[in-house]
């Protein structure tokens, strides 16, 4: 029996073994993946003689990209992402260097490359290798990389996966992550002092300290300061960390009032696609293409409604194929047709009918061919295709868009606290504006020429009374009551409501934070 039994266990063994043998190249590159994980790939081009910089020296600086809390990453082959990250405004940048900590994570099996650009000039590029990696790329900035007033770094994945499901080629087995601690080491003439540079420095959003016990002059002054340069979150001065700012109401307002909004590119109907930054230039066609317009109404010449998208485009391949075309507005299909041929050249104008009041929208082209004879597997015949530069969205100017409120946000503006206000009714306060008004439409002003209107921010329980209150004082004016809220997914939406007389008490119940908008 011990012999039987001893005999069983060694053809077990022998099984086991011959299995983890023929499937080695599943496990062994996930145990060796596993085993190097926390070992981190460095990228070093600093000393690269080809290069045109200068060392680094003297006072040395680190400056996060603009949005650290905000995910920035690749996902799938031909991604494209970027981070910009803002240089000084005061000190004198002597020279600087780019340090990206990177996640990789590619399927086994495909091949990637990733490439890095610096304001729009190729730098670096790197093969990723299969499984999860941790990379650390660092290059010198040029010297004419520090002439603008940030640094804006590029990344594109290029590559393929291999083909494991083939009704759709699987182009989805990469994902790369910059890491918030990646940064600029700039070498300064001076430590920083200037409030906006150390804003920029301790990343975004700044913390500011919000004076509690000030008065309303210092607060509306920080306020407004954090309606231009921001995102910014206050925080009480019993709970501040050792790294937020103390910004002085003088410092704040020198600021305010030196600031001067970038006026829109948008100016006149028609608007052509590049203006909507949309990319049109030659691709190769697979067999599903789409080109996404996004627009933003308020982005749009008089917050206009949309009539119509006019576009050209253009296919060539080496034997005639059939291709669908749809377009739709929303996800809402608009238009259809089937089109063939070698050399196609087509022009179409759809009529588009806006949905709603609501803030962003796309328009989509999507082109796809059959595969032949239903063979998936099989390559297509190759294909090129791109929309031609004639293509433009069409719209006709709304004056009563929201009833009329952006339509009068062209001017100067006073931002007001109220009693009380805390740090996170104010921060609150401030996304509310900022997701309301594009950057371009506001200019704060706490003195000077009589503003075109006032924001004044609301807090607390008994929203609907002081409302009224301030309604009130302003009889002939016109109200508008902004807030955030929680869609289905637990993103902040802007909602906002007309308010007329008497219509304090129809405010949502339960508002903690609200933004009342008066305009003459």
């Amino acid at each position: 029996m011990r012999l039987i039994g001893l005999l069983c266990v060694t053809l077990l063994l022998a099984a086991l073994a011959t299995l983890a043998y023929e499937q080695r190249e599943i496990y062994l590159p996930d145990i060796a993946a596993l085993a190097s994980s926390d070992r981190v790939i460095e990228h070093d081009q600093r000393w690269d003689r080809s290069e045109n910089h200068t060392p680094l020296q003297g006072t040395i600086v680190s400056v996060p990209y603009s949005s650290p809390e905000s995910w920035i990453g690749l996902s799938g082959f031909e991604s494209y992402g970027r981070a910009e990250f803002p240089l000084p405004s005061t000190a004198d940048v002597g020279a600087g260097e780019v340090v990206l900590n990177l996640t990789s994570d590619l399927e086994h099996g495909a091949v990637a490359r990733l490439r890095l650009n610096v304001n729009g000039t190729r730098r670096s590029e790197i093969v990723l290798q299969g499984g999860v990696k941790r990379h650390q790329v660092l290059f010198p900035l040029r010297d004419e990389d520090l002439l603008a007033d940030r640094v804006v770094v590029t990344m594109a994945i290029e590559g393929a996966a291999p083909r494991i499901v083939c009704q759709r080629h699987w182009d989805s087995g990469v994902v790369v992550r910059l890491h918030p601690t990646s940064h600029l080491s700039l070498s300064v003439d001076a430590p920083l002092v200037a409030p906006l540079d150390l804003m920029r420095a301790s990343g975004l959003p700044a913390q500011v300290i919000w004076p509690t016990d000030a008065g309303t002059d210092q607060k509306d002054a920080l306020l407004s300061l954090a309606g231009v340069y921001g995102p910014i979150t206050f925080v009480s001065e019993a709970d501040s960390p050792s790294e937020a700012l103390t910004i002085p109401e003088s410092d704040a307002r020198q600021l305010v009032e030196g600031y001067d909004p970038l006026p829109s590119k948008i100016d006149s109907w028609p608007v052509g696609l590049d203006q909507l930054a949309v990319n049109t230039l030659s691709r190769p066609l697979l067999r599903v293409n789409n080109w996404r317009i996004n627009f933003d109404r308020r982005e749009l010449p008089g917050q206009g409604k949309l009539t119509s998208v006019d576009f050209g485009l253009r296919i060539a391949s080496l034997v005639a194929q059939d291709w669908l075309l749809t377009v739709t507005l929303n996800d809402r299909l608009v238009h259809s047709e089937t089109i063939s041929g070698t050399a196609i050249d087509l022009k179409r104008e759809v009529p588009l009918d806006q949905m709603g009041e609501g803030f962003k929208g796309n328009v989509d082209f999507n082109l796809s061919r059959p595969a032949e004879g239903h063979d998936n597997c099989r390559d297509l015949p190759p294909a090129m295709g791109h929309l031609t530069e004639l293509s433009v969205l069409d719209g006709t100017p709304d004056a009563d868009y929201y009833g009329g409120l952006y339509a009068g946000t062209a001017g100067r503006f006073t931002l007001k606290s109220t009693a009380n206000l805390s740090a996170r009714d104010a921060t609150i306060g401030i996304a509310t504006v900022r997701a309301v008004f594009p950057a371009h439409y506001l200019k704060f002003e706490g003195t000077g020429p009589a503003p075109a209107g006032t924001m004044t921010i609301l807090s607390g329980d008994d929203t609907a009374s002081r409302l009224q209150t301030l309604m009130d004082t302003a009889p002939t004016a016109r109200h508008w009551l902004i807030w955030l809220s929680a869609d289905e997914n637990g993103a902040q939406t802007p909602q906002i409501m007309q308010v007329k007389d008497g219509g304090g008490s129809d405010s949502p119940a339960n508002l903690r934070t609200s933004v009342l908008v008066t305009l003459p």
